[in-house]
C-alpha cells in the first residue's frame, strides 16, 4: 500500500507541474492579443516564431561564413539547441530533422542515411548496396568516408550528439568544392569549441528498453580569449529489439539457429546475439588563435565498435557482426586567408559474415587560399593530396573462417587542384562558379568536376 501511495504522490506532482508550467506558457501567449499580431507587419511576426533563423551562418554551401539565406544551393543548418530539443539520441537520428535526408533504421542503433533517396534500396537488400555511396561525411572538414565499399559506417564516427555545435546539411553536387564522393552533397558535422573562460563539466546518461544505454561526458577550459581545449567521452549500448530474422530462403522469420548454421559458424559470426550496437569513443578539441586573423586546430580521438546486421546476398539471408577500431588526429591553421589542413585516420575493421579483416589507413591534406585583392570579387584556389591504403595481409586466420578479401596491401593516391570565384555583382546579382580536377596514381586521365550557381535577391537589405 505505501508503494501505490508513492506512486499517486508522483501522479500528483507530475500534474500540478505540467497545470502550472501549461497556465506559464498560456500567460506569456496571451501577453500579446491576437489583434495586435494581425497588425504586425510579415517581418515582426517572423521574429516571433522563427527568431534569428535568418542570421544562421553556414560555411559549406560555398566553404565561406554566410547567412542560410544567401547560400547558392539547397542547404539546411541544425544547430545544437534544435538537436537538444528534438529529443534526438544518436546523429544519424538528428538528421531525420533535415528535409530530403531519408534515415532508415537497419536495427536498433544501427543506421544508413540518403540524401534525395540516392542508392535508396529494401532494408534487407546486399550488404554492399545499403550504404549511400554518393554522399561526403565530414567532421570539421575531414573526411569519414569508407573507400573500401562507399559510404559512412555510423557506428564508426568518433564524436557523438553531445559533441556537435552544429550540422549543415548541403543538397545537391559539390564535387567541385569537396572533390570525389559528394555527389550528392554533404553532411558537415562541426564541432564544439570553449566560448566562455571558465570551466565547464557536462554529464548525461540514459537508460531504456532493450538495455539501451547512452553516456556522454565532457569538460571544457578556456584559459583566455587565446586557448581553449574539451575533452569528452561518449558510449552507446543497445540491444535488438526482436529475437528473430527474415530468412530469404524459407521466405519466413526465424530465429538465429534457423538460419542453418552450424554451432562454429554462429560463435564466429554472432558472439551476442542479442546486442545491437555497442559504441565508445574519446575525443579532445584544442584550439590557440593568438590574433583575429590566426587561429590553429588540434583534434584527436579514437572509438571502438560493434553492429549487428542482417543482409540479403545471392538469395541468402546473412548475419553480419562488425567489429571496428580507429583513431584519428587533424590539425587546422587559419593565418591570414590560407586555410591548410592535414589529418590522419587509420585502424582495423573486422566483418564477421563476409569475414572481411583488414587495416586502413588514410592521409588527407588540404591548402586553399581566400584572395580579395578585386573589388566585389573573391578568388580561392585549392589543393587537395588523399592516401588511402586497405591491407589484410596481417589478419589471415586459420581454417576457412577467413579468406582475403582485399587480396593483400591496396593503395589509391589522387591529386585535385581547383579554383573557386565568387562574384558579387550589385546587391541583388551574385555569381559562383568552381572548377576541380582530380588525377589519380593509377589513371593518366584528369577527372573534371564544375559547378556554377546564381542568386538574386528581389529586396536586398
Amino acid at each position: 500500500m505505501k508503494e501505490n501511495y508513492i506512486d499517486y504522490l508522483k501522479i500528483l506532482i507530475g500534474f500540478c507541474f505540467c497545470l502550472f508550467y501549461s497556465s506559464f506558457v498560456q500567460a506569456q501567449l496571451n501577453s500579446l492579443k491576437s489583434d495586435e499580431m494581425l497588425k504586425l507587419p510579415l517581418k515582426e511576426v517572423m521574429k516571433l516564431d522563427v527568431q534569428d533563423e535568418g542570421d544562421q551562418e553556414i560555411v559549406s554551401a560555398s566553404k565561406k561564413a554566410e547567412s542560410i539565406f544567401d547560400v547558392p544551393s539547397s542547404a539546411t543548418v541544425l544547430t545544437k539547441e534544435e538537436i537538444i530539443k528534438s529529443g534526438a539520441t544518436s546523429i544519424p537520428e538528428a538528421l531525420r530533422l533535415v528535409p530530403g535526408v531519408i534515415v532508415r533504421e537497419v536495427s536498433n542503433g544501427n543506421f544508413d542515411v540518403y540524401l534525395r533517396g540516392m542508392d535508396n534500396i529494401l532494408p534487407y537488400g546486399n550488404m554492399t548496396r545499403m550504404i549511400s555511396k554518393n554522399t561526403l561525411v565530414m567532421i570539421d572538414n575531414r573526411p569519414v568516408y569508407n573507400y573500401l565499399n562507399g559510404g559512412t559506417f555510423w557506428e564508426m564516427l568518433p564524436i557523438d550528439i553531445n559533441d556537435l555545435e552544429r550540422i549543415e546539411v548541403v543538397r545537391g553536387a559539390v564535387a567541385s568544392l569537396y572533390g570525389p564522393n559528394a555527389a550528392s552533397g554533404v553532411i558537415h558535422l562541426i564541432t564544439k569549441k570553449k566560448d566562455n573562460e571558465n570551466v565547464d563539466v557536462n554529464a548525461n546518461f540514459q537508460y531504456g528498453s532493450f538495455n539501451s544505454i547512452i553516456a556522454n561526458t565532457s569538460v571544457g577550459y578556456r584559459a583566455n580569449e587565446k586557448f581553449s581545449a574539451i575533452f569528452s567521452t561518449n558510449f552507446q549500448n543497445r540491444g535488438r529489439t526482436d529475437d528473430q530474422y527474415f530468412s530469404v530462403d524459407s521466405v519466413a522469420y526465424v530465429d538465429y539457429q534457423g538460419l542453418n548454421l552450424s554451432t562454429s559458424e554462429l560463435a564466429y559470426i554472432l558472439p551476442n546475439e542479442k546486442t545491437a550496437t555497442n559504441q565508445f569513443g574519446i575525443n579532445t578539441f584544442i584550439n590557440y588563435s593568438p590574433s583575429a586573423r590566426v587561429s590553429f586546430d588540434l583534434r584527436a580521438g579514437l572509438q571502438n565498435s560493434e553492429g549487428h546486421r542482417v543482409f540479403e546476398e545471392n538469395g541468402t539471408t546473412i548475419l553480419q557482426y562488425r567489429y571496428s577500431s580507429s583513431n584519428y588526429i587533424d590539425f587546422e591553421a587559419n593565418t591570414y586567408g590560407i586555410k591548410t589542413q592535414v589529418s590522419k585516420y587509420s585502424g582495423t575493421v573486422k566483418a564477421r559474415a563476409s569475414t572481411a579483416y583488414y587495416d586502413f589507413d588514410i592521409t588527407d591534406a588540404y591548402t586553399e587560399y581566400n584572395y580579395e585583392g578585386v573589388k566585389n570579387l573573391r578568388l580561392s584556389p585549392i589543393l587537395a593530396y588523399r592516401k588511402v591504403i586497405y591491407d589484410d595481409s596481417q589478419h589471415l586466420e586459420e581454417g576457412a573462417n577467413h579468406f582475403q578479401f582485399i587480396q593483400g596491401k591496396q593503395s589509391i593516391g589522387s591529386i585535385g587542384a581547383g579554383i573557386k570565384a565568387d562574384y558579387q555583382l550589385n546587391k541583388k546579382f551574385r555569381f559562383i562558379g568552381a572548377i576541380r580536377g582530380e588525377k589519380y596514381e593509377i589513371q593518366d586521365k584528369i577527372y573534371l568536376n564544375y559547378n556554377f550557381a546564381t542568386t538574386f535577391k528581389r529586396s536586398p537589405p
